[in-house]
């Protein structure tokens, strides 16, 4: 006995599929034929004279045929690029020479249409283009036309008449009988965009026509049931589409038979003639709902309210816009019952287009009446262009009526913004869009709902942090933390997604789903990880980046408005209902592949904005991405202009705080990428100024010694130290700083050949503003003397003997000792004098002073630096002469330095400086002729010095001077003649 399906078992165990073979099915030649009938379709739809017909499948697969001449057109669905060294081109020429010949009596063109794109022949010489794109030019460029004739003779088979005319003919014969009559159509738009055509064509025929725009999707489909009956019929000549057939199939699409009894359709008529029966106003009395009450909790948004409630009591038209669940009707209700309870409410949300044309037009004919209240309410209304060509008129004729008769008219949004709401017909309409809630309305609203006063604020943050604010998410907030008797906030409430909110959110998810295709889906889920709102340009990338989604422009229109709200000018986001969907919907992996493609998409924007470039980074973080990242460091550390440069750093104050402890990197798979961005990282912290910047340096140093390979090791070594040694931000450690130094300039390679002579240009271009650089200088000396200006307290100070004592090896401490000897050097402090001469005049504790000096004097000796040891033992002296007042010990510090670093010209120089505060000037001008009559010591003697001396000279010349007078005057009393003898 044969089986049948009532032998399976009911209900069946499993719906899957048989194991087919995949390359046994047919899909992309289905599609192809399906694409080549809505072309027909489309063409159709273009025939403006009976004296043009179609021919489908005749001598190719769309044949336009009119009095002048014929065009022969080929439709592909292709995916392969194509080119002149390919099969199906030459198949296509040879299929038009062949046709050509047969009409030898009228010119026939020949059209191939396809979706694929262009590829470059590698065999070919066509001056860098393609040998399609050369073939446009060939049409009027006649040597181009030789190269084509060329390379296809080579390229034809040997049997071809093709190639035979091509072996044989001229450049402008081949012009003229090929080039010029075949057309390559490339890139052609897909399926989608071929059917949205012919729905465009049959808009602009209906309206012509005065038919309603509902009949688009009838008078489509049976175009597309005529094509498809016309396309399989045997007869060739059968095979065919004229004006006259399109005519009658929209007039029977359009044409509407609705079946009456007899009886009634004669009451029917007698009651249209008596003026009796008045079907809008029975439309009216079906349709009309009372007032619904408002939802709990209560977001009573006041200033909202009041500010439609403002234009309703002027009688004009409002159309409330937001995305989904923004509270629109919420508002509407509010405002009807505070202005008018017994208004009209019509809900329009499950109403097709056709019905909302007719309620529409009812309203409109019984607004003027007496009994129509003072506001009508129609809710749930869609705007979108598709549904505007639908009932528009018939909108703009209630709003007029409206106005004119008095009435408010509140309309609310399904889901459209006011930026795609087609309100420009509409005069007198205002868009009021619905704004996300903040901070102050949500404490307010948790006010209201019981929560204490005492943690209202608190509550209001994380609910707005966590929600974006949107109403709806805020109200099942609220109603959760209402039920569980507002507890105290915790760390959890900011980490955690609260169930309420989940669950919205999952319902918003349903929803979304159940209205897009699976890749839509997938891209909003994508383009809500974005941090910050992306512009157009950004969205169509990302469409083609996500599912190679056809027409991404037409997709992102459908969403603006119900799940696309613009968040900026010229930027839209996804409303905060779809926030976080993909953490609930993919795995990791999928999730870092999303934020890939954001940084991908946003990169590719020519010009980005400062919030762009920041959000680069995060999205090349979350993705894990090696080369993004490495990319994005090298963006934001290369953005010129310091103002744009902080701007964009100020966007990224998350950064200094991520992978701080101590062992911890940055990005672990790519040692390079990990230094790369922890110098990007330790930019944005100097740049905010934060205090983890030191933290960020030692990971920072850590991380570049963990790259293996030593070239791009030194590479980011030489940008380390480079970067350290230009900073100025006092919370860089000057050790850090000293070491740099050392550190370049033993490191090796390209980098640190390149470091050093940008180094050397830097002496060398120094020279005449800074003097006393000698012509030996390396730059590591130059690199050190800048530092001299660092030392401004006794911690930078305790950081360079740190520096000397711990990190230094003897060939860094040479070069420390010789700068020391440099008037830039000197003029500044030598590294020593700064860190007591800024607080000497405020300092009454000198204690730490003196034992940060004796320990700098035991480095001295140590390491045997005498000039350093001499600038310590000038500093040491002074605090101890000038601020403790111990002259004696001030001359035996300088007497110890002495004896183990000689009498230098600093030690001198100070031993003059002491004798001459306490007025001991014999012993000053001892010292100090002895010091100048060396003249290397004296060409190191600063301008205080010479003072001292001057001064010293000058009160010795005034002792002088008085001990003359006083001698002078002892004579002449000595001299004088007794009282009354004559002189």
């Amino acid at each position: 006995m044969a089986s049948s399906f009532n032998d399976l078992p009911d209900p069946f165990s499993s719906h899957g599929e048989l194991a087919g073979d995949a390359a046994r099915q047919a899909v992309a030649s289905i599609r192809g034929i399906v694409y080549q009938i809505w072309w027909s379709i489309d063409a159709w739809l273009r025939l403006t004279s009976p004296d043009e017909v179609i021919f489908l499948e005749g001598a190719e697969d769309l044949d336009r045929i009119a009095s002048g001449g014929a065009i022969a057109g080929q439709v592909k669905h292709e995916a392969e690029s194509l080119s002149l060294n390919n099969q199906r081109s030459h198949e296509a020429l040879e299929n038009f020479w062949r046709l050509s010949l047969r009409e030898s009596t009228r010119r026939v063109d020949y059209h191939y249409i396809t979706t694929a794109s262009a590829a470059l022949e590698r065999d070919a010489q066509f001056g860098g283009v393609a040998g399609l794109e050369a073939w446009r030019i060939a049409q009027t460029d006649a040597e181009m036309a030789a190269q084509i004739q060329a390379y296809l003779t080579l390229k034809l088979a040997l049997t071809s008449g093709l190639r035979a005319f091509l072996a044989s003919a001229t450049s402008e014969q081949v012009q003229e009988r090929l080039i010029r009559r075949v057309h390559w159509y490339l890139n052609q738009p897909g399926l989608d965009a071929v059917k949205q055509s012919v729905d465009d064509r049959l808009v602009v025929r209906l309206n012509q026509a005065n038919v309603s725009l509902s009949y688009v999707a009838a008078v489509r489909d049976r175009l597309h049931a005529f094509a498809c009956d016309v396309l399989v019929r045997p007869e060739s000549a059968s095979r065919r589409l004229g004006l006259a057939d399109l005519l009658r199939e929209i007039d029977a699409a359009t044409t509407e038979h609705v079946p009456i009894p007899a009886l009634q359709y004669q009451q029917f008529q007698r009651a249209l003639q008596a003026g009796v029966f008045d079907p809008g106003d029975a439309l009216l009395r079906v349709m009309r709902l009372p007032l619904p009450p408002a939802p709990a909790p209560l977001l009573n948004r006041t200033s909202l309210i009041e500010h439609v409630r403002l234009r309703m009591a002027e009688r004009k038209a409002v159309l409330l816009t937001g995305t989904i669940y923004k509270g629109k009707t919420t508002i509407a209700q509010l405002v009807a019952n505070a202005l008018c309870p017994d208004a009209w409410w019509f809900p329009v949300a499950s109403r097709s287009g056709v019905d909302t044309d007719n309620l529409l037009r009812a309203i409109a004919a019984g607004i003027a009446d007496e009994s129509a209240p003072s506001l009508v309410v129609v809710d749930n209304i869609d705007l979108s262009p598709s549904a505007h060509a639908a009932y528009g008129q018939a909108l703009a004729l209630l709003v007029s009526r409206a106005t004119r008769a008095g009435r408010g008219l509140l309309l609310t949004a399904r889901g459209e913004s006011g930026e795609t709401a087609q309100l420009s017909d509409f005069a007198g309409i205002e868009a009021i869009d619905v704004p996300e809630l903040s901070v102050e309305e949500v404490q307010q609203h948790c006010l209201s709902n019981g929560c204490p006063e005492d943690m209202s604020q608190a509550w209001a943050a994380f609910i707005r942090s966590a929600t974006g604010g949107h109403p709806k998410l805020v109200q099942v907030r609220i109603a959760e933390l209402g039920t569980k008797g507002w507890p105290a906030p915790t760390p959890a409430d900011i980490t955690l997604t609260s169930p309420a909110i989940a669950t919205a959110k999952q319902v918003a998810r349903r929803m979304l789903s159940e209205t897009v295709s699976p890749k839509t889906a997938a891209f909003v889920y994508t383009a809500a990880e974005a941090t910050f709102p992306l512009t157009r340009p950004m969205l169509l990338g990302l469409t083609r980046a996500v599912g190679d989604i056809d027409n991404g422009g037409d997709v992102i229109d459908s969403l603006q408005g119900k799940w696309l709200e613009q968040a900026l000018v010229g930027r839209l986001s996804v409303t905060p209902m779809l926030k976080g969907s993909a953490a609930e919907v993919w795995p990791l992996e999928r999730r870092q592949l999303a934020h890939s493609h954001i940084y991908d998409a946003i990169a590719g924007v020519k010009s980005l904005d400062v919030a762009d470039a920041a959000a680069l980074l995060f999205h090349a973080y979350i993705a894990h991405d090696a080369s993004r990242l490495a990319h994005c460091a090298r963006i934001l550390e290369t953005i010129g202009e310091e103002t744009i440069s902080a701007a964009v750093f100020q966007q990224l104050v998350w950064l200094p705080y991520v992978s701080l402890s101590e062992g911890q990197r940055f990005f672990e798979p790519q040692p390079f990428v990990s230094a790369m961005l922890r110098q990007l990282q330790f930019s944005v912290a100097n740049q905010i100024d934060s205090e983890s910047l030191p933290t960020i340096l030692a990971r920072w140093t850590d991380e570049v010694g963990q790259i293996p390979e030593q070239e791009p090791r030194a590479a980011l070594e030489v940008m380390r130290c480079s970067k350290l040694l230009i900073n100025r931000n006092p919370r860089v450690p000057l050790r850090s700083k000293l070491a740099a130094i050392g550190t370049l300039s033993k490191l090796k390679g390209e980098a640190a050949d390149v470091a050093e002579d940008y180094g050397r240009r830097f002496i060398a271009q120094s020279y005449g503003a800074l003097d006393g650089i000698p012509a030996s200088a390396t730059s590591a000396q130059f690199y050190l003397s800048l530092q001299a200006p660092s030392v401004r307290s006794l911690k930078d100070l305790a950081e360079v003997l740190d520096w000397l004592e711990l990190d230094s090896d003897a060939e860094e401490r040479q070069a420390f000792e010789a700068v020391l000897h440099w008037p830039l050097v000197n003029s500044c402090g030598a590294f020593v004098h700064g860190a007591w001469s800024s607080r000497h005049s405020s300092e009454t504790e000198w204690a730490p002073t003196i034992a940060l000096l004796s320990r700098a004097d035991a480095i001295a000796r140590r390491f045997g630096l005498v000039q350093f040891g001499s600038e310590v033992a000038k500093a040491t002296s002074i605090v101890q002469g000038e601020h403790l007042h111990d002259h004696a010990a001030a001359m035996q510090t300088l007497a110890d330095a002495a004896s183990t670093f000689g009498e230098t010209p600093t030690i001198r120089e100070q031993r003059v400086n002491a004798l001459f505060q306490v007025n001991d000037d014999v012993g000053a001008l001892a010292v100090w002729d002895s010091l100048i009559s060396e003249p290397e010591a004296a060409k190191a003697i600063d301008a205080f010095a010479f003072r001292r001396a001057g001064i010293c000279a000058w009160r010795r010349v005034r002792w002088r001077a008085r001990c003359l007078r006083a001698s002078f005057q002892h004579h002449r009393i000595a001299s004088r003649p007794p009282a009354g003898h004559a002189r």
